[in-house]
Parts: structure tokens; C-alpha cells; sequence
């Protein structure tokens, strides 16, 4: 993986990951964060200027972009300034790729940040398609699908609003031909109030899962949990997903490292700790949302940032390693942070674990409330495997 930092302005921070291998794909993961004090428009300006000299600097056209997630302080407010402009339009007719927004306050003076993923050959764009809030693309045999901000407020509870983000989904996956079981690769939940409205998710999915043939004995999903919420206040769950086109026998391998932290199911949620994607010559291991947890599925280091810090960062080495990775094939993380006052210790120690890793730091409560600190990244890692579709 090589790690890139542009400092175009004083008033920004972009980190790039790149990687290429045999297959001609490349891959690029960008964070950008505020460093100073503006307005959501301004921001956003700031954003994309160093966004478009980025994208310059390493030799790509706007057209490879598959994926951006803008995290922002107060989106129900931000909304329209974002929708303003086409490169953070919803709209895949406008912005080019899937567009992701989620109300998770940034650290620091951020009022809005970014995670974008690219993927290009020769610095081109690779076969793209786009619809409602999606986007597929093909770099070589294989279909890839991100989609974004799927929601239903027609109910009112948490519970029911999962059941109609599913239904939703199984739609969409229909029309394409795929399933949930099959393939979906990573979810992302993002649920407003997550201490009130977790449990509605919880109970909904699982059963769910149950009815498409999800359980403990086949697989679930790697995903993340977590506070957040969308532009319109009765969105209680909101889902962007990643799927997979005609996976290949053996391709994806879930992974788990039991010495460390339990499977998920032993305390009633249904998710993987962590996914591996086999490609010819690389492998993406999405990593769930993990924090501090024991093999008993019991929270480490009750009450102790550091220490809760420390082991999450273990989990996560734990998992790489059964897939085959490490901290130095890392993409991109994001870190979520229960308490705000937890920044400044927060910073310093990704600066330690993860120097030069794309990361976006931000405001999210855990889905346990004695969880004060949780990450999520992607790992891809260098490997020859002439039997797996290529990238």
C-alpha cells in the first residue's frame, strides 16, 4: 500500500491510499477534513478543491469515482448545501458515483468530511452504470455495487423501519439479479438515537436473516452499527450496502478470530466480525465495526479510553492477520468516538497505530453504551491467486 498526503491548503488535510497490482485496477482511498474554522459552504468548497487537485495530482479523471461518504455536524441543516453542488449531489446522474450523507459530527472544526473510493486503469474510468442512489461497476469480469442512504419512514419504530430498508433491498437486488445471502458483502447502519433504537434493528435483522438463511451455521454480513442519522428527522434507520456479482466458489471467506472476541451471535446480533474478497492478485478484507471485546463477548477496559483503544487495535490485528493482512495493507478506517472530549487522545494514538492511513475521526456512539470507541476499515492486501475473478 503506498500512503500519499497533499497539503494543498492550511485549511485541509487530505490522505490518499494507493494500490496496483498485476491486474492493471487501481485502487484509491481519500479522506479530506477541515482543519479550520468555516461555514458548511465554505467546507464544502475547501473539500472540493483539494479534492479535484488530488485526483489531478495522481493522473485520474473525476469518472473514476465509485463511492463518497460525506460525514457532516448537522446534515438536516447542511443538506441543501450539499445538494447544491454535483460533485455531493445524491444523484449519480449528477455526481458522477454513490453518494453516502450521514449526520456524524466531525472531531475538530469539521463540519463536514469525506471518504472517496476510486477505482481506475490506466487512469481511466472503469465500466460504470448508475440508478437511483447507486452505482455498479465492472473493472474486469466481475459487477460491484455500492449503494447509498436506503431508508422507509412510512413506520415509525426502528423495528419496522429495518424491516422496510430490507425490503427495499431485496428489490434492488432482485432487479440485479442477486440475493442478500449470496451477495452482500458489507452493510453500514446507520441508526438514529443507537442507544433507543438499536434493539429494533437488532430484532428485525435477525429475524431476517433467519427467513433468507443467515445464521451462525452459514454467515451473515460484515457491517457497522452505529449512531447516525440522515436529512429528515423520522429516518430512524438508514442503510448504504456493498454487493457482489456472481461470486466465484471460495472467493469470499469470513473471517473470525475467537481467541480475541466472540462471534457476534453469543449476545444476540447477527453480523461478521470481518469479509474477505479474493481477487487474483489481492484481497479486500472489509472490517466490521469492532471495539474493545473480549472472547466472551464482554466489554474490556469498562470506562479506560486508552485501554479500550488499545484492544480494539488488537481485535483488529487479530482479524487482519486471520486473513491473511496487517495495520500496513490498511485502505482506509474510520474512528468512532462516544464522548468528543475523547479527540485529542484519540488523534495522537491513530497518528501511532495507523500513520498514514485515510481516516476520518468522528462522533458516533457505539451501539453498547460502555463501548467508548469504535473503527472500521479496509484492508487490501498483495496475493497471486490465478483461480479467483480479477479485480
Amino acid at each position: 500500500m503506498e500512503y500519499i498526503t497533499f497539503d494543498f491548503s492550511s485549511k485541509i488535510k487530505t490522505f490518499v491510499s494507493k494500490f496496483k497490482n498485476k491486474s492493471g485496477t487501481e485502487e484509491f482511498h481519500f479522506t479530506f477534513q477541515p482543519l479550520c474554522w468555516g461555514y458548511a459552504q465554505d467546507q464544502l468548497e475547501w473539500i472540493k478543491s483539494a479534492y479535484s487537485k488530488a485526483i489531478e495530482e495522481l493522473g485520474l479523471c473525476e469518472e473514476t469515482a465509485i463511492f463518497r461518504r460525506f460525514l457532516c455536524s448537522d446534515l438536516i441543516n447542511q443538506a441543501q448545501v450539499l445538494e447544491g453542488l454535483d460533485f455531493s449531489s445524491s444523484n449519480p446522474a449528477r455526481s458522477g458515483c454513490a453518494v453516502s450523507k450521514v449526520s456524524q459530527p466531525p472531531c475538530g472544526a469539521a463540519k463536514l468530511s469525506l471518504w472517496a473510493y476510486h477505482a481506475a486503469q490506466s487512469g481511466e474510468a472503469v465500466k460504470k452504470e448508475s440508478g437511483r442512489s447507486f452505482v455498479s461497476f465492472t473493472p474486469n469480469s466481475q459487477r460491484h455495487i455500492f449503494s447509498a442512504s436506503l431508508n422507509s419512514m412510512d413506520a415509525e419504530s426502528s423495528y419496522l423501519q429495518t424491516y422496510a430498508v430490507f425490503d427495499e433491498l431485496a428489490g434492488r437486488l432482485d432487479k440485479n439479479s442477486m440475493t442478500l445471502k449470496d451477495n452482500v458483502v458489507r452493510t453500514w447502519f446507520y441508526v438514529q438515537n443507537v442507544d433507543g433504537n438499536y434493539k429494533g434493528l437488532v430484532d428485525a435483522r435477525r429475524e431476517i436473516f433467519e427467513k433468507e438463511g443467515l445464521t451462525k451455521d452459514t454467515h451473515f454480513i460484515a457491517s457497522t452499527g452505529i449512531e447516525g442519522a440522515w436529512d429528515n428527522p423520522a429516518c430512524k434507520v438508514l442503510l448504504d450496502y456493498y454487493a457482489i456479482d456472481n461470486p466465484a466458489k471460495n472467493q469470499i471467506q469470513y473471517i473470525s478470530a475467537p481467541e480475541w472476541l466472540s462471534p457476534t451471535h453469543i449476545y444476540g446480533v447477527t453480523f461478521e466480525r470481518a469479509t474477505s474478497i479474493k481477487y487474483t492478485d489481492r484481497i479486500h478484507t472489509l472490517i466490521s465495526g469492532t471495539a474493545s471485546i473480549d472472547k466472551e463477548g464482554v466489554v474490556v477496559h469498562s470506562e479506560d479510553f486508552f485501554g479500550q483503544f488499545e484492544r480494539t487495535v488488537q481485535n483488529i490485528d487479530a482479524l487482519l492477520s486471520q486473513a491473511g493482512s496487517s495495520r500496513e495493507h490498511l485502505a482506509a478506517i474510520t474512528v468512532y468516538l462516544r464522548d468528543p472530549s475523547d479527540s485529542g487522545p484519540a488523534e495522537e494514538l491513530i497518528n501511532r497505530c495507523f500513520p498514514g492511513v485515510p481516516c476520518l475521526l468522528v462522533v458516533a456512539p457505539v451501539c453498547r453504551p460502555g463501548w467508548l470507541v469504535e473503527i472500521e476499515g479496509i484492508a487490501i492486501t498483495p496475493a497471486e491467486q490465478p483461480n479467483m475473478p480479477a479485480f
